[in-house]
């Protein structure tokens, strides 16, 4: 069993009312695991595992706002889409993804606009191995 965990932070800055990307991947493998967490609060945006996504304990706030891309799972892409983001959505979410290859944590701190006329997404990422 690998023991090793990946630890990756990156900033994300997006206007309200967009859909947006919060980018995660993965080490290819079997058993998929992936949660994608709230930080504050410790609240439960989205999950997947079993081979489908598992939205029982999703908080209600993300109802019908998350979606992952299964076409992509196989190629190791865990990123959430969340529609119709708000000012309430900002925060530190974590994306952890673990397979029998390993486990990784993605940190991603969402910054959300008031006006829809921002366009920029800065993006920066720091690798911690």
């Amino acid at each position: 069993i690998p023991t090793s965990l990946n630890i990756t932070s990156q900033l994300q800055v997006v206007p309200t009312q967009t859909d947006c990307i919060l980018p995660c991947s993965f080490n290819v493998g079997n058993e998929v695991v992936i949660h994608w967490i709230r930080k504050l609060g410790d609240i439960q945006v989205h999950s997947y595992y079993y081979d489908k996504d598992q939205l029982g304990l999703q908080n209600p706030r993300y109802e019908g706002r998350t979606s992952l891309y299964p076409e992509q799972l196989g190629r190791g892409n865990a990123s959430l889409r969340l529609s119709n983001v708000s000012v309430e959505d900002e925060g530190r979410y974590q994306c952890y993804t673990s397979t029998v290859n390993g486990n990784k944590e993605t940190y991603i701190q969402l910054k959300v606009y008031g006006t829809k006329t921002f366009k920029h997404w800065i993006l920066f990422t720091l690798s911690c191995i």
